[in-house]
C-alpha cells in the first residue's frame, strides 16, 4: 500500500503559521525533522501567508497556491506539478529545480525568482512578472508567456521552444544560447536583450502559428541574431495622448503594411507611455523602407481613428444606457420582487437584452479583438442563461468574465465587464 501524500499535521502547522503571520514555528519543525518527506499534495493554501517558508523538495502537485504569499521562500526542488499559483507572491523566492509542470502561474508575481534549471513545461505565465528573474537553464517547453514581464530576465540554456511569446517585454533579457524552435514571437519588446548563441530553427510571427520565419526552409547559423539582434524600427508619437483603443488599430495597421509588404515584416513591437509623449514602436527588415512604411503608418491610423472615435461614440453610449438602467432581481420573497435601480447598484443578473447586446457587439468586432476565433466566443455566449445570479451559479458574472478573459483581447474584455457592471 502506497504511503499517503497528505500529511494533516504538516498542514495545521503552516496554516497555523500562516494565520500568525509567522513562519518561525513551521522552520524550527524542519530543522529538527530533516529526515520527514513534506507531503502536501492537493493542500489548500490559498492567499495563505507562507513567507519565508522552508519548503524544500516538498510534494505540492496540485495544490491550490493561489494569492499565496511565498516571497522569499524555499522552494528548492520542490515538486509543483500542476500547482495552482495564480497570482502569487514569489518575490526572490527560490525555485531551483522546482517541478512546475502545467502549473498555473498566471498574473504571479516572480520578481527577481530563481528558476535555475526549473521545469516550467506547458506551464501558464500569462501576465506574470518575471523582471529580474533567473531562468538558467530552465525548461520553459511550449509555456504561455502572454503579457508577461521578462525585463532583464537570464534565460541563458534555458529551452523556450515552442514557447508563446505574445504582447510580451523582454527588453534586456539574456538569451545566449536559449533554445527558440517554434517560438511564437507576437509584439514583443526586445530592445537592447542579449541574442547570442541561440538555437534556432524557425520562429512563428503570429499567434495562430501560420507565419512561419523562414517560410519554407529553416534559419542558418546566426542568421536570427543578424536579423532580430538590431531591427530598424519606426516610430509614432501620439503628441495629444494615448486612447485607450490605440494599441489595437496600430496592430491592424501593421497587418495590413505586412500584407502588402510580406518580405517586411513589420510588426508593432511596443507601446511606451514613458516620456513626455507616448509612442508606438514598430519593427521591420526593410531598413530602406522606413521612411515610407513610417508614412504608411500615419496615414492609416489617422484614416483609422476617425472612424473608430465615431464607434467608441456609440459603444459608450451601449455601455451608458446599460449602467443606469435598472436591474430587477428575482426572488420569492413573499412572492414578490426587488428591485435596485441606479448606476451604481449591484448587478445581481444578466438579463436577456444585456445579453443580446453582448453576443451583438462580439459580432461587429475585427478578428483582432479576439484570442480565439469569434465563433468559439459567441457561441459560449449562447448557450448561457439568461438570469445568472451573481456568485450563486456556476455561471455567475464573474465566472462568465472569468471564463470570457483568455478569450479576448482587453479592450473588448473591459466593453464586457462595464456593460455585465463586473
Amino acid at each position: 500500500m502506497s504511503e499517503p501524500r497528505f500529511n494533516q499535521e504538516q498542514y495545521k502547522i503552516l496554516m497555523l503559521c500562516s494565520e500568525k503571520k509567522d513562519i518561525t514555528e513551521w522552520n524550527e519543525w524542519r530543522k529538527t525533522n530533516q529526515g520527514e518527506e513534506i507531503r502536501l499534495e492537493g493542500a489548500g493554501f490559498e492567499e495563505a501567508d507562507l513567507r519565508g517558508a522552508d519548503l524544500r523538495k516538498a510534494d505540492l502537485r496540485k495544490a491550490d497556491l493561489r494569492g499565496a504569499d511565498l516571497s522569499i521562500a524555499n522552494l528548492r526542488g520542490a515538486d509543483l506539478f500542476q500547482a495552482d499559483l495564480s497570482g502569487a507572491f514569489l518575490f526572490e523566492a527560490d525555485l531551483t529545480r522546482a517541478d512546475l509542470i502545467g502549473a498555473n502561474l498566471s498574473e504571479a508575481f516572480l520578481i527577481e525568482a530563481d528558476l535555475i534549471g526549473a521545469n516550467l513545461r506547458e506551464a501558464d505565465l500569462s501576465g506574470a512578472n518575471l523582471r529580474g528573474a533567473n531562468l538558467f537553464e530552465a525548461d520553459l517547453s511550449g509555456a504561455n508567456l502572454f503579457e508577461v514581464d521578462l525585463s532583464g530576465a537570464d534565460f541563458e540554456n534555458a529551452l523556450l521552444n515552442e514557447c508563446r511569446i505574445s504582447s510580451t517585454r523582454m527588453d534586456t533579457a539574456n538569451l545566449e544560447h536559449a533554445n527558440l524552435t517554434g517560438c511564437v514571437f507576437h509584439h514583443v519588446s526586445t530592445f537592447d536583450w542579449k541574442i547570442e548563441g541561440i538555437l534556432c530553427d524557425y520562429i512563428y510571427l503570429d499567434y495562430e502559428k501560420t507565419k512561419r520565419q523562414p517560410e519554407e526552409r529553416n534559419f542558418e547559423s546566426g542568421e536570427f541574431e543578424r536579423l532580430y539582434r538590431s531591427l530598424p524600427t519606426i516610430e509614432y508619437i501620439f503628441e495629444n495622448g494615448m486612447k485607450w483603443f490605440d494599441a489595437v488599430i496600430m496592430d491592424q495597421v501593421a497587418q495590413e503594411i505586412q500584407n502588402d509588404n510580406p518580405e517586411a515584416q513589420i510588426q508593432l513591437t511596443a507601446i511606451d507611455s514613458n516620456g513626455i509623449y507616448p509612442r508606438a514602436i514598430f519593427s521591420t527588415l526593410l531598413k530602406e523602407n522606413v521612411k515610407e512604411f513610417g508614412k504608411q503608418i500615419a496615414m492609416k491610423y489617422e484614416e483609422k481613428i476617425k472612424y473608430v472615435e465615431a464607434d467608441r461614440d456609440r459603444l459608450y453610449q451601449l455601455l451608458l444606457a446599460n449602467a443606469t438602467a435598472p436591474r430587477k432581481l428575482t426572488t420569492n420573497i413573499a412572492g414578490g420582487d426587488i428591485v435596485q435601480p441606479g448606476r451604481n447598484a449591484i448587478i445581481n443578473q444578466i438579463s436577456p437584452e444585456i445579453l443580446d447586446k453582448i453576443i451583438e457587439l462580439v459580432k461587429t468586432e475585427p478578428p483582432e479583438s479576439f484570442k480565439k476565433d469569434k465563433s468559439t466566443v459567441i457561441d459560449y455566449l449562447k448557450t448561457l442563461p439568461h438570469d445568472v445570479l451573481h456568485d450563486e451559479a456556476k455561471d455567475s458574472v464573474k465566472g462568465v468574465l472569468d471564463k470570457l478573459k483568455p478569450l479576448v483581447m482587453p479592450v473588448l474584455y473591459t466593453a464586457i465587464k462595464g456593460m455585465l457592471g463586473g
